[in-house]
């Protein structure tokens, strides 16, 4: 599941016919492993040609087996991607200023993660001057999500999930747009 090329995840959404594109957050999946006995995972998701799962859900997933073992399950209904928010910036064609807007837009609903990007990686510079994506975001990922340590040892990190969720929409909202403009 973990490991499929992002050039190749890229390329199939990218692809000339219309996608059914399923984004998975820990919560819905929390949701659906209860409601399964009633309806069937098949039921749900064959509909769909992929399956995404950021690799900060995941995370969060893994914490349950119950949950892993769910998605792991889906591969039979349809192609499931965990993709990695390094990742991301292939999506965009390496453009890391779109990117850094992408996150800053994303996390407009909580103030203090929009004063955390803008003063500890922004820092007062030009957009062209930010450092590596992969640098900047580790230090978001560490440093500017609230944290609280699990019982189980991980650090849980809140709206991690959420926010990756919206970029990955963001994402796929650009390369439809790319899309359009290719033809």
């Amino acid at each position: 599941m973990k490991g499929e090329d992002i050039n190749y995840l890229k390329k199939y959404l990218s692809a000339d016919k219309a996608l059914k594109v399923c984004i998975l957050d820990n919560n819905s999946i929390e949701f659906l492993t209860r409601i399964q006995c009633c309806i069937r995972p098949e039921k749900i998701f064959s509909q769909y040609d992929i399956i995404l799962v950021p690799e900060w859900v995941w995370i969060e997933v893994c914490d349950s087996e119950n949950r892993k073992d769910y998605i792991n399950d889906l591969k039979h209904y349809s192609k499931v991607q965990i993709i990695d928010e390094v990742d991301y910036l292939i999506l965009v064609d390496y453009k890391e200023a779109e990117l850094y807007y992408l996150f800053l837009y994303c996390c407009y609903n909580v103030s203090r993660l929009v004063s955390f990007i803008k003063k500890n990686i922004l820092k007062n510079r030009p957009i062209e001057d930010l450092d590596s994506y992969e640098e900047w975001l580790n230090i978001f990922y560490e440093e500017g999500l609230d944290q609280k340590k699990l019982s189980n040892g991980r650090i849980q990190r809140k709206n991690a999930g959420e926010i990756s969720n919206d970029v990955i929409k963001c994402n796929m909202s650009y390369l439809i747009t790319k899309k359009l403009e290719w033809r």
